[in-house]
């Protein structure tokens, strides 16, 4: 079991027993709003390694493994995602790889915080700093999974994308642009921002020609106020107030119904979830028999603003509760 950090750049390549480098990632530029300078920035990683990963791993003859990137929220961390979601522990039991990266904050000389310097993604909504100061986070990503096929054996296959709400929104827009590289997506609690996407691309054909087959789970709660079902701005359970600076998130039926007609699928039913029982509200299911591209959408009873099955340690008065019944991290893989 090996917890490894980095501050990725194309520049050098990642190791296993390297534990710690700083270098810069020269794709991915923000505005210091500190000094109002434009540089490159800087960002943290943490890669965990499986427990049977070793050395004899990265000769050609090993067996490749797969990979998986987990997206913080909006003002989270990387290091709070390794605490909650426990994809850790999954991919010790599973035999995978996983990197928690770190997105752009206004001030990225300074620590992140919640409140003067939180961390965020360029989802495409325009909501945030990320966007406001031009971060390529696509480019990032994209970046981020050349360098550890360069220090591991990573199946190319078998590369997916999950997140938590303004991550879930990124975990989308990366799988849609990414598409070349990336399987599957598993956004939790997001929106489908980018217009181009949102439309259907260009020709505003039924199936975008530049996607190629992902797959989607997409995982949101019936009693999330933060990513409400019927659109609208995200508010705190016990709040009438709208959040500050925030923007009005699309219906989550309008982000499945783009992502359905982007990926060329149509209604397979329902039948396959019922096994989870109480834990699903409302389940829908798309394929693309063509290239077996498939869209799942599923709606947790009683559920808020949490990574499903998650350790958060948001309280319930704000967040609104937990299903604990639905295990989100073993579902998505």
């Amino acid at each position: 079991m090996e917890f490894i950090r980095y501050k990725l750049t194309h520049s050098q390549t990642a190791t296993p027993r390297d534990h710690q480098k700083l270098i810069t990632i020269t794709t991915s530029t923000v505005k210091d709003r500190g000094n109002g300078t434009t540089r490159s920035v800087q960002r943290d990683s943490i890669i965990y390694v499986p427990t049977s990963y070793s050395d004899a791993s990265n000769s050609a003859s090993a067996a490749a493994v797969p990979l998986v990137i987990v997206l913080h929220g909006a003002t989270g961390t990387a290091n709070y995602c390794v605490h909650e979601m426990k994809w850790s522990e999954k991919a010790d039991a599973e035999h995978f790889m996983v990197v928690y990266p770190n997105g752009s904050r206004p001030y990225p000389s300074k620590p992140p915080g919640m409140a003067t310097n939180a961390q965020t993604w360029n989802d495409g909504s325009g909501r945030f700093e990320s966007e406001v100061s031009g971060v390529d986070d696509v480019s990032f990503i994209r970046q981020l999974i050349w360098q550890l096929q360069n220090g591991y054996r990573i199946d190319e296959k078998r590369i997916y994308v999950t997140g938590m709400s303004n991550g879930a929104s990124m975990a989308m827009r990366c799988g849609l642009e990414l598409s070349d590289m990336i399987a599957a997506i598993a956004p939790c609690a997001g929106a489908l921002w980018t217009t181009k996407m949102m439309t259907g691309g260009d020709n505003n054909n039924r199936k975008n020609a530049s996607v190629r087959g992902i797959s989607v789970l997409y995982v949101t709660g019936y009693n999330d106020t933060m990513n409400p079902l019927n659109g609208g701005y995200p508010k705190m359970l016990v709040s009438t107030e709208k959040m500050r600076n925030s923007s009005p998130k699309p219906p989550v039926s309008q982000t499945i119904a783009a992502l359905v007609k982007i990926l060329g699928a149509s209604s397979t039913g329902s039948s396959k979830w019922s096994a989870l029982g109480n834990a699903i509200r409302h389940a829908e299911v798309y394929r693309n028999d063509q290239d077996g591209a498939e869209v799942v959408f599923l709606v947790l009873e009683n559920h808020g603003h949490h990574w499903p099955g998650g350790n958060s340690v948001l309280p319930k008065l704000l967040m609104g509760p937990k299903n604990t019944s639905f295990q989100g991290t073993d579902v998505m893989w």
